[in-house]
């Protein structure tokens, strides 16, 4: 089926399509003719055997760039629904295209750039998670996902006619959902879980950008001696840290802080970052002295033992 609902972006109306057959024949109008890019969407990481269709996805951000990587047209396509026969049809000019595609930047969640035709660049910033007083705003169950096709030309319609070129895009997801648990703590209502990150901004052409520290804050669940807290964060890359954090909420005492990807995900040899997006972690604790200094005894990560007392995180 073909959607119809983009703004800024023309889609090819039935009629026109009808019209092509008519357009071939009449050499003197070709350069009416109509083009444009039968665009598709699926999803599939390394790891997958099959591909996907997420449902999670219902609306798309679409970005075409021409040869020069400038911005060359921009809409959205709503009410999507992902599967294999779903398919846009674009129309743009002759000339070589990408086609970028976000899905997920919800408008109270990110503050996305205004696009401008002719200037915008695949690196500039596209969108930045929006904060308050340095606290992110929650993701909650929302997915992002980017993905960008292959450069797809289109001939001058004046020598060519009406000419139709296929192209794909694989969407993956760009947001990880972290669960923490952290066991034999006493009062465990004193204690608070958080995450530290510069990494809260995008470019179009999905590269993860420094910017001002943020915090992605939980309401924590207190049972026994069972704090537990999850999150929904973008993400993660070697090189952007984000810090996962531990500590007592009157004193801002530290019982654990250590990288959330090199330290701890990374060191899991069944965690692949490239397919995975959800993990928990589970710290086990203990006063070692008797009077009342706890201190982390074991780190696990999806039910794999990646430290233990007697064995340095590095």
């Amino acid at each position: 089926m073909r959607n119809k609902t983009i703004r800024h972006l023309r889609w090819v109306a039935p009629a026109a399509l009808l019209a092509l057959g008519s357009c071939q024949s009449i050499k003197d109008n070709l350069e009416d003719c109509v083009q444009g890019i039968d665009l598709r969407f699926y999803s599939k990481t390394v790891c997958d055997a099959d591909t996907l269709y997420p449902a999670a996805i219902d609306e798309l951000r679409l970005y075409v760039f021409d040869d020069r990587g400038l911005l060359a047209a921009h809409g959205t396509a709503e009410a999507v629904r992902m599967r294999a026969e779903y398919t846009h049809t674009l129309e743009v000019q002759d000339g070589w295209f990408t086609v970028v595609a976000w899905a997920g930047l919800d408008a109270g969640t990110f503050d996305v750039a205004a696009p401008r035709v002719g200037v915008t660049t695949k690196d500039e910033l596209l969108f930045r998670l929006r904060r308050t007083e340095g606290r992110a705003a929650q993701i909650g169950e929302g997915r992002v996902y980017y993905g960008e096709s292959q450069p797809v030309f289109l001939p001058d319609p004046k020598e060519h006619g009406s000419l139709f070129r296929s192209a794909s895009v694989n969407l993956l997801e760009q947001t990880n959902r972290i669960h923490v648990e952290v066991e034999g703590l006493p009062s465990v209502e004193e204690y608070e879980i958080v995450i530290e990150s510069a990494a809260g901004a995008t470019t179009y052409d999905g590269e993860t950008t420094v910017d001002e520290p943020l915090v992605y804050a939980s309401e924590a669940t207190a049972a026994g001696t069972l704090l537990t807290a999850s999150f929904t964060i973008l993400q993660l890359e070697l090189g952007m840290e984000t810090m996962l954090v531990v500590r007592e909420r009157a004193t801002g005492r530290e019982l654990y802080r250590g990288d959330l990807l090199g330290t701890l995900l990374l060191k899991n040899p069944g965690v692949n970052p490239l397919c995975q997006h959800d993990f928990t972690i589970r710290f086990t604790t203990q006063d070692q002295c008797q009077c009342g200094t706890y201190m982390v005894m074991q780190i696990w990560v999806n039910d794999w033992l990646v430290h233990s007392f007697d064995t340095d995180l590095e």
